[in-house]
């Protein structure tokens, strides 16, 4: 499983310097994306937290600030499981 983190402002550099400094675990991968991503995914607001299944549905969809970790992992928890 992957956990990623896209920011279409900043650098995969500064991102990972950002999660190292904040002690989060490189558990958490950044990737580049195509533009296309954010527009194909109907992201519209920052923090958008999307769980997809590998053929590109979206099963999950939360915005900034929704939900505690606990509830993510119960949705990364039931992927693991539909795996």
């Amino acid at each position: 499983m992957l956990v990623a983190g896209i920011n279409p402002v900043e650098t995969i550099e500064n991102l990972v310097q950002f999660r190292d400094q904040q002690g989060i675990g490189d558990w958490v991968l950044f990737a580049d994306a195509p533009d296309s991503m954010i527009r194909d995914y109907n992201v519209l607001i920052r923090s958008t937290k999307l769980a997809i299944r590998p053929d590109g549905e979206i099963i999950e969809r939360k915005p900034y600030s929704s939900n505690p970790a606990s509830y993510w992992e119960g949705v990364l928890a039931r992927m693991l499981d539909a795996a």
